[in-house]
């Protein structure tokens, strides 16, 4: 015989009860009963779950009424498992009626689960939970969980190591494992010994301890992070019943029946910690080969280019996305509902206190090396720098407000009265950002503009890696009769100066799609591009993936006008459909955009030569494709992937 967690073969016999025999691991000190018990399911009928007789031994007296003295505790351990993933799914082994899956179904938790009992499972189901009966062992599963709970179960199963392996299988990757069980290396029942109250085969088969639950753990794929001793809350009927198995003693009968009868004393619950129950929170370990990545950006309640390039990062790195304010609909509508995103928590819409908010909460986070690095995708979110390491800074830009675009803020986004405190803010900031910045590791810039702004404002050497495009994505339709824009509505894009130019050109068309964060300063620009534009031009002011990949395919060309752009991965996109774009010579346009074979780079750009190079590359617009579509492939999000990958070799 050997031991079913740790397979030594140093077993003796140890006690029997019931008619069952109890064995002994001198090695890992696992107590269980063998032979099994034939037929699990037959014990776990409909009279287990609801049975007031005592002369059974075992079971509940009512599973559900048991069960709401646990709701409080329940809800706890749900958010120590919110504390630990931001995912959305969770199955029950176990689940019996249903009663946990509905407390986490309210939580938003989207429940599954499965139970040996069928009419426990039937229940379930007619509650609305999806609930499969059976062992799990024998389930064939091809769904994945964020989550797997199982409570009071695992000292139930037969094949604990089977189980164990099969929970592994059904997470995701970096998944959570939450169960309590049972726990014989307590003070408690070292005390009891084989007099423990516990100790109640068929019910009961595996007797537990720290030492042996780490093995079984660690042996099928799973890490430790929370392990602590529990109570428990019943109802007083249910103590006196526990009682009465336990010492068989008249006087705890007699009180049960009586507090099963009285309306006043069946309702009363008492909390019992004796110390011998576990609550344990175990994370799935991913394969040795594969470093764990988690990725940290600012929000995500507006998606344009940058928000773009961390989910690609996150889907091509298969990593973990924090950040705050996420809105899952747009970043499902664009493409990436199978990126896994946890939220840090809320942060107001306008600024400066959502900025403040952000840099604050991602000050806070502290991951505690749940992961092998930290990939900082935003520019608030810097400051995750100071407890998360070690990290890689992939810069869009540093701040700019505070920084290369502190004038042009104060001059056209500040009010006067307001300057004074701006300037404070400022210069606060200023601080902040270079003491963070200094707990960076290493910084990797989206383009040589960027790179250059680093070292100016922020005297810190980097590397380039260029975003990236799906080329696959996107595609030539046709040259159509409209011009395309993309672009976030705030003021330094300079989209009025594209509307003054179209109001010029009343024979051209032009849309543009410019999304826009929900804070006052923006609006008010949005609303005043709303004003402005001429009839020629339509306002789109949220579009999903499709939309935007059609829009790109059937425009005539596309315009950017954005001062000093970072990189402007939107002229990327559509040069990868063939389009060729009309842009200021300046910023990232120049590492992007090969005036005259790719479309017009403006020297200083006003209105005016804007109308120009719309004419100019109107006249012909085909004639660009080719070298356009050869030129995006240069950024193509396998090349960036790969390239990224070079950068954090090293630090891994």
């Amino acid at each position: 015989m050997q031991c079913p967690i740790c397979f030594s073969d140093q077993i003796e016999s140890y006690h029997r009860k019931n008619g069952y025999q109890f064995y002994h691991c001198s090695s890992c000190q696992l107590v269980f009963v063998w032979p099994m018990p034939e037929n699990l399911a037959a014990i776990y009928n409909e009279e287990y779950f609801k049975l007031a007789d005592l002369k059974k031994g075992f079971g509940y007296i009512n599973y559900n009424q048991d069960r709401e003295a646990m709701r409080n505790i329940f809800l706890k351990y749900l958010e120590v498992i919110k504390k630990y993933t931001g995912g959305k799914k969770i199955f029950d082994v176990g689940a019996a009626s249903g009663y946990f899956l509905n407390l986490a179904e309210k939580q938003g938790w989207q429940t599954a689960g499965i139970e040996i009992s069928e009419s426990a499972a039937q229940k379930a189901r007619q509650a609305g939970q999806e609930v499969a009966t059976g062992k799990l062992i024998e389930a064939a599963l091809a769904e994945k969980f964020d989550a797997v709970t199982m409570w009071d179960v695992l000292e139930h199963v037969d094949n604990p190591q089977a189980y164990v392996k099969k929970i592994n299988q059904l997470l995701e990757d970096n998944g959570l494992f939450a169960f309590t069980t049972i726990d014989r290396g307590s003070l408690w029942a070292r005390l009891w010994g084989k007099r423990w109250q516990l100790f109640i085969p068929p019910e009961h088969i595996f007797y537990y301890s720290k030492a042996n639950l780490k093995i079984l753990l660690q042996s099928n794929g799973f890490e430790i992070l929370e392990i602590k001793k529990i109570g428990r809350r019943s109802y007083l009927p249910y103590i006196f019943k526990m009682l009465y198995n336990w010492q068989k003693l008249n006087l705890w009968r007699k009180l049960y029946y009586y507090s099963l009868n009285n309306n006043f004393l069946r309702k009363i619950v008492v909390p019992v910690n004796l110390r011998d129950n576990v609550f344990i929170l175990a994370r799935k370990i991913r394969d040795a080969k594969e470093k764990r990545i988690a990725i940290f950006h600012n929000f995500m309640d507006n998606i344009g280019g940058a928000e773009m390039v961390g989910l690609t990062l996150a889907r091509g790195l298969k990593a973990d996305f924090y950040s705050t304010n996420i809105d899952e609909e747009k970043i499902s509508k664009m493409g990436f509902s199978d990126v896994k995103i946890k939220s840090i928590g809320k942060i107001p819409v306008n600024a400066p206190f959502r900025q403040q908010l952000a840099l604050w909460r991602f000050r806070r986070l502290n991951l505690k090396n749940q992961y092998d690095l930290h990939l900082i995708a935003g520019d608030w979110a810097v400051s995750a720098a100071a407890a998360n390491q070690p990290n890689l800074w992939y810069v869009h830009s540093p701040i700019r407000e505070i920084w290369d675009l502190y004038e042009y803020t104060r001059k056209n986004t500040v009010p006067k009265l307001v300057r004074p405190i701006f300037d404070l803010w400022v210069r606060y900031n200023r601080h902040l950002n270079l003491k963070y910045v200094k707990k960076v590791n290493q910084i990797v810039c989206n383009s040589n503009n960027t790179k250059k702004r680093v070292e100016k404002y922020l005297n810190r050497q980097s590397e380039v890696v260029n975003p990236m495009v799906d080329t696959a994505k996107f595609h030539y339709n046709k040259n159509g009769d409209f011009w395309l824009s993309v672009n976030r509505l705030v003021p330094y894009k300079r989209v009025d100066l594209q509307l003054a130019a179209l109001a010029k050109l009343p024979a051209e068309k032009l849309v543009v799609v410019g999304c826009y964060e929900k804070a006052r300063h923006f609006k008010k620009y949005s609303n005043y591009i709303k004003a402005i534009k001429p009839a020629n031009v339509e306002i789109l002011s949220w579009v999903g993936e499709q939309e935007l990949i059609d829009l790109y395919a059937n425009c005539k060309g596309f315009i950017a006008t954005s001062e000093d752009e970072d990189f402007g991965l939107s002229v990327v996109e559509a040069m990868a459909a063939g389009k060729p774009v009309v842009a200021p010579n300046e910023g990232g346009y120049k590492e992007t955009v090969i005036n005259g074979a790719t479309g017009k780079l403006i020297d200083n750009i006003n209105e005016d030569k804007l109308v120009e190079a719309i004419i100019e590359v109107g006249k012909d617009p085909a004639k660009f494709r080719e070298a356009c579509l050869k030129r995006a492939k240069e950024f193509d999000t396998q090349v960036f992937i790969e390239k990224i990958k070079k950068q954090i070799t090293p630090i891994l």
